[in-house]
């Protein structure tokens, strides 16, 4: 006879697969008693839950040419479950914000005072410590790059913070707010750097940004919701605007 079996029982694999469990229990008298659970589940999104998670793909090899359209298309889908439940997103672990210091504010600083060389230095840091700054194989090796990157970034941080303050002034968002969490939460980061962009970032669109167990900046004034994404990207367009208008200013006075 069949055993039905509630969805909480049967196995994280077993219900990641969505198919039946075949469950070892015990060894009795030296011979193998197996008891069989099948259950026929519903699809995850009809079961009861309390979110739906969601990855953000963020590895261009796995993507290629694939990579452009997903914002918005996010965006639509979390639009529309979170009408009736919470929505969970796991991304990558550097913000819009810290993005666009690492990117294009860093690499600009970099050229602007020591030119080209400078540059292509800088990205070497910065990449040698997205391969390798964490735990693993090559975790000494790691720490120095690390340790480099956090050097390397002290100022464009700060810099970027500043920008994007500038950017949000520009959209209409609350630049005081953004100044006055970026004073409060920069340092609240394990880097001494990634708190300052993304500090300014939670207080100009008046959200909370959190890592469990981790940092918590922001106030939460308001709610993370799908447009949030193209507030931020809005205020990073005008803070790199900025940011090249200042450049070009300084250069056309160096010029002179």
């Amino acid at each position: 006879m069949t055993k039905r079996v509630a969805p909480a029982a049967k196995t994280k694999d077993a219900a990641l697969k969505g198919g039946d469990s075949v469950n070892p229990r015990s060894r009795r008298g030296g011979d193998l008693t197996m008891e069989f659970s099948l259950a026929r589940r519903m699809p995850a999104e009809w079961e009861t839950h309390a979110a739906t998670w969601i990855a953000w793909p963020h590895h261009e090899p796995d993507w290629p040419g694939k990579l452009a359209p997903i914002p918005w298309v996010y965006a639509e889908i979390v639009r529309a479950l979170s009408e009736s439940e919470r929505v969970e997103i796991l991304c990558h672990n550097e913000s819009v914000a810290e993005n666009a210091s690492d990117s294009i504010v860093a690499p600009l600083l970099c050229f602007l005072v020591l030119g080209l060389p400078a540059t292509a230095c800088y990205r070497a840091i910065n990449t040698l410590d997205a391969m390798i700054g964490y735990r693993g194989r090559f975790e000494h090796l790691g720490k120095v790059t690390a340790r480099l990157d956090d050097l390397a970034n002290l100022i464009p941080a700060r810099v970027s913070a500043l920008l994007l303050l500038a950017g949000g002034a520009l959209t209409g968002a609350d630049a005081r707010s953004g100044w006055r969490v970026l004073r409060r939460d920069a340092g609240r980061t394990p880097s001494p750097n990634a708190g300052w962009p993304m500090a300014a970032m939670a207080g100009l669109l008046g959200v909370a940004l959190e890592k469990a167990g981790h940092y918590r900046l922001g106030d939460a004034r308001a709610p993370l919701r799908p447009e949030k994404i193209d507030s931020a990207w809005r205020i990073v367009q005008l803070a790199i605007a900025v940011g090249l208008a200042l450049a070009a200013a300084l250069l056309g006075a160096l010029a002179l």
